[in-house]
């Protein structure tokens, strides 16, 4: 569900955070991305910014728990989340709610998956297994496909 939240983000100050550099993957082997699930509604508010996000429904007000699509920086923030989880794993990649991992070969691509499925865990991150794609040697990401070889334009 998402709220009209356009008086709350013009009066919200605009934050911004960079899009991940995507260097030294395109001569990896082994590629997956890890797509998690309901991104946003993954990060709990503070219990002082949930009556900025409070709607009508059912004669009451509700207010969420969780961050709501429609806020002006939840995907900077989001963002800025992710790079804490997948802090110092130089084989990942993430945008928003789409985690890239690449690999020289097979046995160090599934040591990687495990390390990174337990960054997930530790802070409670579901993924979604039918959007994912797991261990291939060519994928698209970010409007750019990477290859063994390189990367070009899609």
């Amino acid at each position: 569900m998402c709220r009209d939240y356009r008086p709350l983000n013009l009066i919200t100050p605009h934050n911004k955070y960079p899009m991940p550099i995507l260097n030294n993957i395109g001569y990896s082997n082994n590629y997956t991305i890890v797509h998690l699930r309901q991104g946003f509604n993954q990060i709990v508010l503070l219990a002082k910014d949930r009556k900025k996000t409070t709607f009508h429904g059912s004669n009451k007000l509700w207010e969420w728990l969780v961050m709501p699509f429609g806020l002006k920086n939840a995907p900077f923030f989001f963002q800025r989340i992710m790079d804490q989880v997948l802090k110092g794993a130089y084989f990942l990649k993430c945008y928003i709610n789409d985690v890239l991992m690449h690999s020289k070969g097979l046995p160090q691509h599934l040591a990687h998956l495990e390390e990174l499925f337990k960054k997930l865990h530790k802070v409670n991150m579901k993924i979604h297994p039918k959007k994912c794609e797991f261990v291939v040697t060519s994928i698209i990401y970010l409007g750019h496909i990477i290859l063994p070889n390189g990367i070009m334009a899609h």
